[in-house]
């Protein structure tokens, strides 16, 4: 059987098991705290089998008592300097950057999907003006072994965070290049961002199987308010209009997953020079990805 068959037939696997469920127990299970020395060793153990760096961590390990807070664990004070311009919210592997038409996003070679569903869901009806598109986007994805917080990749006043209830398949470049329309059908955390009159940025936190919960501090019930828009199937959101400058946190995942940025321009002559890539290559949480 080839590998392209293989991944079908796990993808039809996937299909039948609850995926939510799946990923609400691996929370539960990485959310066990330990009593040291215990938690010291297994931690050790987890940290070298799934190839984790904890040198930036602003803590060591014999602090941590659960997988969880490795996961989420925080930078410490300046270990990551900010870049000029557009910066990449999250380590991990940058894996698209393209100018956007008509609406529509590549998610693989052959496959696309809506920035309007993306970012508004069973909203986006009511989005206006009607004048205002998306005109750039890129996507970085997040391995299991990367830093799992999520910050600003731009300063501007942080409008409102929406919350949209979906599923939790796989985020990996198998699974993305097999379900079409797979970011718009997940669970995902939109922050909306502007950045001046006529230019804002959407930073989707997408999240996968096995990712437990997404947490942002500029909306500490959402966890909560999530489980009862999960059960109805509808968005909700929060209004917030503070200020926010590159690199400030938005949010945590509890595991890997994806974020995508997407640009929204009212004015035509709104623009961003962006730095040019061949092929998908690994950022840093901070670090200038445009000119």
């Amino acid at each position: 059987m080839s590998s392209r068959n293989d991944w079908r037939v796990m993808k039809n696997w996937i299909f039948y098991i609850p995926r939510a469920v799946l990923s609400r127990i691996v929370g539960f299970l990485c959310e066990i705290r330990f009593m040291a020395p215990l938690s010291t060793l297994i931690l050790r153990l987890f940290v070298k089998f799934a190839g984790i760096d904890m040198i930036e961590s602003d803590k060591p390990l014999k602090k941590m008592q659960s997988i969880q807070d490795v996961f989420t664990r925080k930078l410490r004070e300046g270990a990551r300097p900010v870049g000029e311009g557009v910066c990449a919210p999250a380590d991990g592997q940058l894996t698209l950057a393209e100018a956007v038409g008509a609406g529509q996003a590549t998610q693989v070679k052959g496959l696309t999907y809506s920035l309007n569903e993306l970012c508004f869901a069973a909203e986006n009806r009511l989005h206006a003006p009607s004048k205002a598109e998306f005109f750039w986007q890129f996507t970085v994805y997040l391995a299991p072994h990367n830093y799992h917080r999520v910050h600003s990749p731009v300063t501007g006043k942080l409008q409102r965070v929406r919350y949209i209830p979906g599923e939790r398949w796989p985020v990996n470049q198998k699974f993305v290049s097999l379900v079409p329309g797979l970011f718009v059908k997940n669970e995902r955390a939109v922050f909306e961002i502007e950045m001046s009159p006529h230019l804002k940025a959407y930073v989707v936190m997408v999240a996968a199987l096995n990712v437990g919960k997404i947490q942002s501090r500029f909306w500490p019930t959402m966890e909560i308010e999530a489980k009862a828009c999960s059960l109805a199937g509808t968005t909700t959101s929060k209004l917030l209009g503070v200020e926010v400058k590159t690199g400030d946190e938005l949010g945590v995942f509890a595991l890997g997953s994806t974020v995508v940025t997407v640009f929204e321009r009212s004015e035509p002559d709104v623009n961003l020079t962006w730095q040019e890539f061949q092929q998908p290559y690994p950022v840093r949480m901070g670090e200038s990805i445009s000119a």
